[in-house]
């Protein structure tokens, strides 16, 4: 079982859209669900749920040594300056509805 650090951050204050955004979505499902975003060097995991719910006001916890990126996650890059971070936002929203079964009232992500 993997221990995750609570930086008492949110995604707002890291997310850059000026920077290449990779953001890998592990098919899960339930309340462990995931995914797990990298800007630079700094890789973040976040629920999925509470991203759906907050989207960018939504904490993000620090990685172990004893984490990694599971190997069947669903990878996107977001390069620098082609995207807003709306846009980024609900692609994500999109994949995790898709890779991790997660519904959310109003948004069809059956596609």
């Amino acid at each position: 079982m993997s221990v995750h650090t609570h930086v008492q951050r949110t995604l707002k204050e890291i997310i850059n859209v000026e920077k290449n955004i990779k953001v890998d979505i592990p098919e899960n499902s339930g309340v462990t669900s995931r995914i797990y975003i990298t800007i630079d060097d700094e890789t973040v995991r976040v629920p999925s749920k509470a991203f759906l719910n907050a989207g960018v006001d939504v904490v993000i916890f620090t990685l172990t040594e004893n984490d990694s990126i599971p190997t069947d996650a669903d990878s996107i890059l977001f390069q620098a300056g082609k995207y807003s971070i709306s846009s980024i936002i609900a692609i994500i929203g999109m994949k995790i509805g898709k890779h991790q079964k997660i519904k959310v009232k109003g948004c069809n992500t059956s596609n």
